[in-house]
């Protein structure tokens, strides 16, 4: 974002592979005050091989302060599906769509009126 002089995303969508706790922390340790976009589409691996409870609701408490809440989920079914070569498993991981209430003027999905 720096690098191309960009200061918002509209929307931000991130399918990481487990790698989505560990970079949002990230995201949020650079960016104390508001996230830089108004809408996150994300993958959440809610697997135990991912992430604890524990990590998962500091997480989730982190976004929730900043003013990022969910608006829709639907549980990833794939790895749920029996095949041939490997059994059929709980679903590990699922779609959330996050909006971000902070932003200001920039954040056209959420504006400020008085």
């Amino acid at each position: 974002m720096q690098e191309n002089g960009h200061d918002w995303i509209d929307i931000l969508k991130v399918d990481i592979e487990g790698s989505e706790y560990p970079t949002f922390a990230a995201i949020m340790d650079d960016y104390p005050e508001v996230l830089p976009f108004g809408q996150l589409q994300m993958e959440l691996h809610i697997n135990e091989a991912y992430v604890t409870f524990g990590e998962f609701l500091e997480f989730w408490e982190r976004l929730e302060a900043r003013g990022v809440y969910p608006w829709w989920t639907e549980v990833n079914l794939i790895p749920t599906f029996p095949s041939t070569s490997s059994p059929s498993e709980l679903p590990m991981c699922s779609e959330y769509c996050f909006i971000n209430t902070q932003g200001g003027a920039k954040n056209s999905l959420i504006q400020n009126y008085e």
